[in-house]
């Protein structure tokens, strides 16, 4: 799934104070360990992503995939392969970030901002869903493609137009992929991802066969596993 814009428009996510005690311990243990903590769905240097996060992300990539997918007549996708969209985009927007704050770069607004009109119409289509949610997912994507746009301008030393857009987002995915070898990033197993984000296996998880959710069509799936 590939939520950035055209370049030419905007639009085509009391407990016991013993149990707390004992809780934090085990979190301390497990950093030592270099494990994720529990709720953590990655850590990008200072940054935190959380499970919580990456799940209403990932709601909004659902809700804005189907209506493509049911275009073109399919029913449901992997919510394995939108959850991994959804950590991944997260994990690069922070990146780009503070690639930018470092670079004293910052995206331009109207590569990335909504109008009036173009919110309401997506809270419109999106209404079943969480509008807000589906809002924010489609103007991270656009930030994070505003961003890349100006790491390449400053790359390259050319400014922004039309016609140079391609060239210059390249530029600007090159250094942020750079910037991504050098930071500490850790993401949870259970995404398949290493820590560039390239998937490494379809889950992480041990309770769930490789082998079967590879082969298995989106529509088959539990309900749990599939976007539909």
């Amino acid at each position: 799934m590939n939520l950035v814009p055209a370049p030419s428009g905007h639009l085509v996510l009391p407990k016991r104070a013993a149990r707390a005690a004992a809780v934090f311990v085990v979190g301390i243990v497990l950093a030592a360990c270099g494990t994720m903590h529990p709720g953590q769905a990655a850590v990008v240097d200072n940054h935190t992503i959380s499970m919580a996060k990456v799940g209403q992300r990932a709601d909004a990539y659902c809700a804005v995939s189907l209506v493509s997918a049911q275009q073109q007549g399919i029913k449901a996708l992997s919510n394995a392969e939108i959850r991994r969209q959804a950590v991944s985009d997260l994990v690069t927007m922070t990146v780009a970030t503070d690639v930018a704050e470092d670079e004293g770069v910052t995206a331009d607004p109207k590569l990335y901002s909504l109008s009036d009109e173009q919110s309401a119409q997506i809270r419109r289509t999106f209404a079943k869903a969480d509008p807000d949610q589906v809002v924010e997912a489609i103007l991270m994507a656009q930030k994070t493609y505003a961003l890349t746009i100006a790491l390449g301008a400053k790359e390259t030393g050319k400014q922004y137009d039309e016609k140079n857009a391609d060239e210059l987002r390249a530029a600007g995915e090159q250094v942020i992929a750079k910037a991504m070898k050098k930071a500490d990033i850790q993401i949870d197993d259970r995404f398949g991802l290493d820590d560039t984000t390239a998937q490494i296996s379809d889950t992480g998880s041990q309770s769930v066969s490789q082998e079967n959710l590879a082969q298995t069509p989106a529509d088959k799936l539990p309900s749990s596993q599939r976007c539909s």
